[in-house]
């Protein structure tokens, strides 16, 4: 799994991105076989203003699904990144239901009669 963070108006430390990087892969680390690339942009939308301005946008490319583009906005940059991630991972966990289960569906009932 391809892992990049990237950041706008914002200034992460090395420590700030391997805790990032740490977070993800523990979110991802079920699936992480399906995923081929994960996308992190995280930016301050407002400045020195204050408010609820650390906006995480999350992109996963996966093989078993289409792109899956999850965007979350708190105002502490951690919280921000932490509900991006989990919500990116129950879509692309929910995507993966959906595609079992129509699989299991398209087989007609008439085949299994001997």
């Amino acid at each position: 799994m391809y892992l990049s963070i990237q950041s706008n108006n914002i200034t992460l430390n090395s420590l700030a991105k391997e805790n990032i990087k740490k977070r993800a892969r523990r979110v991802f680390s079920r699936v992480e076989d399906k995923i081929d690339k994960v996308l992190i942009n995280v930016k301050d939308v407002n400045g020195p203003k204050g408010g609820p301005d650390k906006l995480c946008k999350v992109i996963i490319e996966s093989t078993v699904s289409s792109t899956i583009v999850v965007t979350n906005r708190k105002q502490n940059l951690a919280a921000a990144v932490d509900l991006a991630l989990t919500k990116a991972c129950f879509n692309l966990t929910q995507k993966m239901k959906r595609r079992k289960g129509k699989k299991v569906k398209s087989m007609p009932d008439s085949t299994l009669e001997v």
